[in-house]
């Protein structure tokens, strides 16, 4: 199989909502969750691609758009413009006493995320970039997580950031090894929730500049 990882554009936007949705219950496919499944790329997809595309890349296949990576270069900022843009329609089309018999309640959940939305930590001041990734089944276990993180790693590098840092399922045991394989440390752990993790930058420079002088 031939990958190819590119910078992401607007007309890869179909192919990522469809793989957030079907990566969308802790990497498994999340289809049967969900009535209204816009809900979840709006929340874990669109802030990123509408508001900057310069740090979002996709791996490609024979078959199409097969994984990505999306990133905020600064992740306050990021919120800020989605708070005056992006969020107030999405408020208006979802109000959250409109749940009625239709929304489930994992669409519920998303909904209060739209009103509610996650606040940018304190450890942001040393980690100020923030990135979703998620692969298709077919494209996993082959090295392309690591390769599309790499890809990001150095975009931000060049853009200035000092580090990034995500959130994993507090149940999604396989993808939090993933991260501490590749460098990742744990800032918090919400049990029940979620578990952040955080690579700084400056200290894996550091470490290059240790390892020349030894």
């Amino acid at each position: 199989m031939t990958v190819i990882i590119r910078p992401a554009n607007a007309n890869d936007r179909d192919a990522i909502h469809e793989i957030c949705l079907k990566t969308g219950d802790n990497g498994a496919d999340g289809t049967a969750l969900y009535h209204y499944p816009e809900l979840l790329s709006a929340v874990y997809a669109d802030p990123y691609l509408r508001h900057d595309l310069s740090c979002c890349f996709v791996a490609e296949d024979e078959e199409g758009v097969c994984g990505y990576t999306l990133s905020a270069l600064d992740a306050r900022k990021t919120l800020e413009w989605a708070e005056r843009e992006y969020l107030p329609a999405l408020r208006e089309k979802f109000p959250v006493e409109g749940a009625g018999t239709t929304r489930t309640p994992h669409d519920q959940e998303l909904v209060m995320l739209l009103h509610e939305p996650f606040k940018v930590p304190e450890f942001a001041e040393q980690y100020p970039s923030e990135l979703h990734i998620d692969l298709l089944p077919r494209a996993q276990g082959k090295g392309l997580g690591r390769l599309l993180i790499q890809r990001l790693w150095d975009k931000l590098r060049k853009q200035g950031s000092a580090g990034v840092f995500l959130g994993v399922g507090w149940e999604n045991r396989r993808a939090q090894a993933f991260y501490r394989h590749l460098g990742f440390e744990e800032l918090v752990s919400i049990p029940g929730s979620v578990i952040f993790f955080g690579k700084r930058f400056d200290a894996e420079a550091n470490e290059s500049k240790s390892d020349s002088c030894s």
